[in-house]
Order: structure tokens, then sequence, then C-alpha cells
């Protein structure tokens, strides 16, 4: 039973958090008092920069795919499913219980290391940026967020009437 989560339940920031220096945005989408190492479910969506479609290929969608679940196994995130179109992502993902590991240090690796491995790639011409600032990301607040999320993830590709790849753990 996952238990009601966000709004409802904020406690306060921790200090190691707080420490930090993070750059802010004047209108963040992020929770003000939230403290996103709580372990527990987060949905996100991240986006490439000017919806360039740079994930058309099936191999670079498994590369990509393969970061995602690398990182997740060093960090000890669980992912549930994370679904590639050619211009972003989404992803269900679980932050562990023992460690303090927030959900932009898991998508901000993420998104270096998929950066290094495109700027790799010959048959990708990317002189510019790839990822768009920041990420979208939803606290799963109970079970019934949490199969939303889900389906929403798995009807993605139906939506984009495209070739995607999805994953499901």
């Amino acid at each position: 039973m996952i238990k009601r989560r966000g709004e409802l339940a904020r406690p306060e920031r921790s200090p190691e958090l707080s420490e930090l220096a993070r750059p802010t945005r004047k209108n963040s989408l992020r929770l003000k008092d939230y403290d996103y190492s709580l372990p527990g479910p987060y949905f996100f969506t991240v986006c490439v920069f000017n919806r360039k479609e740079i994930f058309k290929e099936q191999d670079i969608r498994g590369k990509v795919i393969e970061v995602f679940k690398n990182l997740a196994g060093e960090l000890g995130i669980d992912i549930h499913a994370i679904v590639i179109a050619s211009n972003h992502l989404h992803g269900v993902v679980t932050l562990p219980d023992d460690r303090r590991i927030t959900v932009w240090q898991y998508i901000g690796t993420a998104k270096v290391r998929i950066t290094q491995m495109i700027i790799g790639q010959a048959s990708l011409p990317l002189r510019d940026r790839i990822w768009q600032r920041s990420f979208y990301d939803h606290i799963i607040r109970d079970e019934n967020d949490f199969s939303q999320k889900a389906q929403y993830i798995e009807n993605h590709p139906i939506k984009e009437e495209g070739d995607i790849y999805a994953e499901w753990h």
C-alpha cells in the first residue's frame, strides 16, 4: 500500500538539501516545501530542446533506456515503466528508503550521460542543446495516482501514433 504523499504530507526540507545551491526559477514547478529525496514513487517527463526528434532510431531509444536502467541500478532506484517517443520520454520510478537521492539528481545525471552518449554518435549531427531546461515531475500520492500514471505510459504509444519504445519492470 502506498502512503498518501504530497501536498497533504509536506515534511520540512532537510538541512542537507537546503544547503545545496540550486538554481531556482521564478515560476518553479516544484512544491515549495517538499523534500524530493523522500522515498516513494514519482512520475517524470523529460523533453528534447525545441522538440527535435533525436530518438527516432530504435538503437538510440534502446541506449537511452539502458542509461536510465544502469543509473537506477547504481542509485538503488526502482524503474516501474519508461516510454520514449521521438522527442521526449516519460517514466515512473521509486526512490529508495536508504539513500538521500532526489528525483532531479537522477534525471540530471541521466541527461548528462545521454548527452555524452549522443554526442559520441557520429550519425547524429547535434551541435546545439539537447535537453529542455528542467523537467516535469509529479509526486505519486497513492495507488490510484500510480495506476493513472502507469496507464498514461502504457497508452502513450497509441497517443503518439508512431514507433515508440516502452519498457516495463
